[in-house]
């Protein structure tokens, strides 16, 4: 049997043969292990006939040794992300339209898909058939889902080349080595985690290092327990990992009150998935850590502009990786050209203009370099009950400009404009960092009501919203 994904690993299996490619917490495989046994497993997808393939389980070397059997098998995966909700999940199930899940958690499956024909296990992971017909574009290689918001998160269809892309235009870009090890602090259903992560470094030859939710002290898709995070970067001796903005604040607060725990072996880290406060990133470099901002989008596979870590412009998400190119409409919108998804679950990919660039949906400006500078979504606009309009993006980054703030999400209620923001810290502090954010806006872009959710820190622990505020600053 040979496939795209079985060449790319052939190639690495030549350069690397008996170097280390997955370390879980207590397995590990070299790439030579890793090729025979995505051809063994490969195989057995192709003889159970299987049409679309859901995949729900923590971060180890069977999720990634299930991800690429499948692609080298030519069976779309369905990454199911554990933090989804049950209704959210079966959901994603019914729509994509997958007739196999495997799972390390049966129990949660059973629960998902009650009736299912209980199969043979797929690489030691539980199997459960079941009878569906996949609606997917042809050339479909994954189905990855871009929020957890809705009861109807939005699937977005890749193909294997669009993945492969960017894992080996982001290992060019980064410098990614063979001697190189990527912690995954992420769930490996988050697609930056899976393309940006793993594939990339896979892609150098260097080995993806996988601990178990426990063991990297990650809760959900947004809690962080930074002591555990911090114990699992230095044990891996990890040289990357990828952080979103708010784990990055629980990391470097961690490092403040305990500099000793800063992990020293770490030689690029990317942040992305939503808007970095260039305060942050200013930080990050005074104490050494070498915190770099990107930009992207699923349904370009992830990555499409980086900041290279010798050329880093904090304010910027930097300029184009190879195969991708940005053009800023009349309007201000983002356009790219050169990486596209295949089409939603639910609808066609985003329409093309006839030089081939998409749009984004986000707006923006290119700077003298061709350094990407964003400045909001393009229809996240609000009306106040003044009749000014004002686009939430900017509220927002001025929020988490605020050290006390580690995010934030504005939206408006009664003519008056209202935040729900997540932070370690108590109300009162909370309160305060919201008077001082409202004094850097004009009046008619000013929170007036703001709710709080801690931060899900601790296994176990459940957020807590605080009641309703109001500040009159």
């Amino acid at each position: 049997m040979t496939s795209r994904m079985l060449d790319w690993l052939a190639l690495r299996v030549e350069a690397h043969g008996d170097r280390v490619a997955l370390e879980g917490d207590a397995e590990a495989r070299s790439y030579r292990e890793l090729h025979a046994s995505v051809e063994r497993w490969a195989s057995d997808l192709r003889d159970r006939g299987v049409r679309c393939l859901g995949l729900l389980a923590d971060n180890g070397v069977p999720w990634v040794t299930v991800d690429l059997a499948a692609a080298a098998a030519g069976v779309p995966l369905v990454p199911l992300p554990g933090f989804f909700t049950d209704a959210q999940l079966r959901d994603v199930i019914d729509r994509a339209g997958v007739d196999l899940l495997v799972t390390d958690d049966p129990e949660r499956l059973d629960r998902l898909a009650a009736g299912c024909t209980r199969e043979d296990p797929l690489g030691g992971l539980e199997a459960r058939r079941r009878t569906a017909t996949p609606r997917l574009p042809a050339g479909a290689a994954k189905v990855t889902f871009t929020s957890g918001s809705t009861g109807h998160p939005k699937g977005v269809v890749l193909d294997l080349e669009v993945q492969l892309g960017v894992a080996e235009s982001t290992a060019a870009e980064t410098g990614a080595a063979p001697s190189d090890r990527h912690l995954c602090l992420h769930s490996l259903a988050i697609l930056l985690e899976n393309v940006a992560g793993v594939l990339r470094v896979l892609a150098a030859g260097g080995t993806a290092v996988l601990p178990s939710e426990s063991a990297r002290g990650v809760v959900g898709s947004c809690g962080l327990n930074p002591a555990a995070a911090l114990t699992a970067l230095r044990r891996a001796r990890a040289t990357s990992a990828i952080l979103v903005p708010s784990f990055l604040v629980e990391l470097l607060g961690r490092i403040d009150r305990r500099p000793e725990e800063r992990p020293s072996t770490l030689r690029f880290v990317g942040v992305g998935g939503a808007r970095v406060p260039p305060a942050l990133l200013e930080r990050a470099a005074r104490i050494g850590l070498p915190a770099v901002e990107g930009y992207g989008l699923s349904e370009a596979g992830s990555v499409c502009t980086l900041n290279r870590l010798g050329d880093r412009v904090v304010g910027s998400v930097g300029t184009p990786l190879p195969g991708v190119e940005v053009r800023i409409a009349p309007d201000g919108e983002v356009l790219i050209r050169g990486r596209r998804c295949l089409g939603y679950l639910d609808r066609p990919a985003p329409p093309v203009d006839r030089d081939g660039f998409w749009p984004t949906g986000d707006l923006g400006r290119l700077d003298e370099r061709g350094r990407l500078r964003l400045e909001g979504r393009k229809r996240d606009v609000l009306c106040t009950g003044a009749g000014r309009n004002v686009a939430p993006a900017w509220v927002e980054e001025v929020l988490t400009d605020e050290p006390e703030i580690s995010s934030a999400s504005v939206s408006e209620g009664g003519g008056e404009l209202i935040a729900v923001v997540r932070s370690s810290r108590d109300a009162a502090a909370v309160g305060e960092a919201i008077r001082r954010a409202n004094r850097a806006l004009p009046d008619y872009a000013r929170v007036r009501h703001w709710r709080l959710l801690d931060e899900p820190r601790l296994a176990g622990h459940d957020p807590k919203e605080v009641p309703s505020c109001s500040t009159t600053a």
